[in-house]
């Protein structure tokens, strides 16, 4: 047999059954075997894969066992003189692996090779070629070094950031989603250390390969897309202890005994100071729209007191002699309840979720806003502003809520709405020469939805299938979108229509893509089913 290829699962049966597809595409005139070692799935994921595939080996464990317990039974079955070992969230694309399996027959000193491996967005995920982890590469790519001089050999070392994308390189270590090593490797008792649960098995994998005299080697000439992470993606923190703990573990494993405890001391103290990063930038991402406005608000009020007297001079209300005593502290008391009205009245109207790209919404939220604390000023004084005061407010923190909007939300991905496009056709295809037209409109494409099964384990473009359009439901949940575009030249209204009431619970942004796409005032011109 040719080739032998590994997939672990974890929950993913839908990204599985894409993976399976493209690799039953790409492997030409090769025979082959597909292994699916289970983690203890509970989401279907056996019957699924069994009912379509019935020539998949597919073994279920009923405990998750790791990547690297889990790689091994699948190792320990292989039959082939090529071993893939293969994330079940990746497409791998036409001609890949028979190129690949080209070039190792032909370079017998490579003991394992990766190819070019694509992030989601259409990047290159940089974990495909690495260093083996040291003290300074390490402090270099957690602090974020690496990613301000990615060119620097002295910075950018543990992703190799520098190398060229369509260059072959030797590397240290490649990334565990795609490996494929000759049979020799498990043959000399190499297989991968189950001294991790997740994280690292695939750095340490690659060192027991070079002891044996082998080259790793980063071969471009193929590639596939990786939807990173879809199995372990929820608990972002706990898989950053993860990736912690495995780097400590390859050190104190493989490095001596000195410098293992100076890079534990070290590593613990940048582990700290990650976590409260990590905690930290949660928080920015739900919180930051709320604070603008309230710095908004704040650098409104103290605008407001500081133009008070110039504006009553100017109306002629009083005259030099006669200025009140007004200073910033008075209005702090009650600057609270203000706040509260324009959070709440935000927040009720969807400005923080699925309407913050909307500028109808917002100006209509402001108008709530100047029409209750006006009201405020008349029927509640005992917490009013003056009303001088509060048009002033209004006027200068309104447009610089909305300023910083249209600033800073189309500058940072994760404020768009994530966006699936279900339909493939020549139409929906044009969508991914308009990113930025998308980005104007609050959305980022994460992946296609077939209507009729005919590209099921492919990519279009940067983009891949993720699955049948009956699985809707399934893939939004696991790519956690929440909006849909609907091409009308792939699946007619009446569907469209069934599928928006079959997902009506959700806070969904629907859109029908017509026959033809125009633009309107510079914009995507298609049909909001959400009205």
């Amino acid at each position: 047999m040719d080739l032998s290829v590994i997939i672990v699962n974890y929950n993913v049966k839908y990204f599985l059954e894409n993976t399976i597809r493209s690799v039953k595409e790409t492997v030409m005139g090769l025979s082959y075997e597909i292994i699916v070692i289970d983690n203890a799935s509970k989401d279907g994921s056996m019957e699924h894969i069994v009912s379509k595939f019935s020539d998949v080996n597919y073994i279920y464990n009923e405990s998750n066992l790791g990547f690297a317990k889990a790689n091994n039974q699948g190792l320990k079955l292989a039959l082939g003189d090529y071993i893939l070992i293969l994330n079940p969230d990746t497409i791998v694309k036409e001609k890949s692996i028979d190129m690949l399996i080209d070039y190792l027959k032909k370079h017998p000193e490579t003991g394992l090779a990766t190819c070019k491996i694509i992030g989601p967005e259409g990047t290159l995920d940089a974990s495909c070629h690495r260093s083996f982890p040291t003290i300074w590469n390490s402090f270099c790519h957690l602090s974020g070094l690496s990613r301000l001089f990615p060119d620097s050999k002295v910075f950018a070392s543990y992703n190799l950031l520098y190398l060229k994308d369509d260059r072959i390189a030797e590397v240290d270590a490649v990334s565990g989603s795609f490996m494929l090593f000759s049979r020799e490797i498990i043959d000399k008792g190499v297989y991968m250390p189950e001294d991790y649960f997740m994280y690292g098995e695939d750095i340490d994998f690659c060192y027991q390969i070079k002891k044996q005299g082998y080259k790793i080697e980063y071969v471009p000439i193929a590639d596939v897309i990786h939807y990173r992470g879809q199995s372990s993606k929820k608990d972002k923190i706990k898989l950053r202890k993860y990736f912690f703990e495995s780097m400590k573990i390859f050190v104190k494993k493989n490095y001596t005994s000195k410098y293992s405890f100076f890079y534990k001391f070290i590593l613990d103290i940048t582990i700290m100071f990650s976590y409260l990063i990590s905690i930290g930038k949660i928080i920015f991402r739900i919180y930051l729209l709320p604070i603008i406005d309230i710095i908004s608000y704040a650098v409104g009020l103290w605008t407001a007191v500081f133009l008070y007297r110039p504006v009553l001079l100017f109306l002629g209300k009083i005259d030099k002699s006669t200025f009140p005593d007004i200073n910033l502290e008075m209005y702090l008391g009650v600057s609270g309840i203000y706040i509260a009205i324009i959070l709440l009245i935000f927040y009720l109207t969807g400005i923080y979720k699925e309407y913050k790209f909307s500028y109808k919404k917002f100006i209509l939220s402001a108008i709530y806003i100047a029409l209750i604390t006006l009201s405020i000023t008349y029927f509640m004084k005992i917490f009013a502003y003056s009303r001088i005061t509060l048009a002033l407010l209004l006027s200068i923190s309104i447009p610089l809520m909305l300023g910083w909007r249209y600033i800073l939300l189309r500058k940072m991905k994760f404020f768009l709405d994530k966006t699936l496009i279900v339909g493939i056709d020549e139409v929906s295809m044009e969508l991914i020469q308009l990113e930025n037209d998308l980005a104007d409109d609050g959305k980022i494409i994460v992946g296609y939805v077939d209507t009729d099964d005919k590209y099921l384990g492919k990519s279009i473009d940067k983009f891949a299938v993720l699955g049948s359009i009956e699985n809707l439901k399934e893939i939004m949940k696991i790519e956690e979108a929440s909006s849909i575009i609907f091409s009308l030249k792939s699946i007619s209204l009446a569907k469209i229509l069934v599928f928006r009431d079959m997902l009506e619970y959700a806070n969904i942004s629907y859109k029908i893509l017509p026959d033809l796409i125009q633009k309107k005032n510079g914009r995507i011109n298609y049909i909001n089913l959400s009205q």
